[in-house]
């Protein structure tokens, strides 16, 4: 749970920070701050008991995160991430 809590801080900080100045954010930081945010929540999905609460909750879902886990920018990819 600590995890989630981290990367919704993060995401928050983000969405502040593009609310303020659209340009606050140049590509290259951008595309960091997204490989940090998948990189966390990758370690989150990855776990037994969330793998386990996903197929629960969604099978759909839970069955599209191995197209994000293995290419994220792909479009299976990005639809599993939103």
């Amino acid at each position: 749970m600590d995890e989630f809590l981290q990367w919704s801080k993060l995401q928050s900080a983000l969405d502040t920070a593009r609310a303020h100045d659209a340009t606050a954010l140049p590509r290259e930081a951008w595309r960091t701050e997204v490989e940090l945010l998948r990189a966390k929540l990758r370690l989150i999905v990855e776990r037994p008991e969330i793998a386990q609460a996903l197929f629960i909750a969604s099978p759909s879902v839970e069955s599209s995160i191995k197209y994000w886990l293995t290419a994220p920018d792909s479009k299976k990819g990005l639809q599993a991430e939103r």
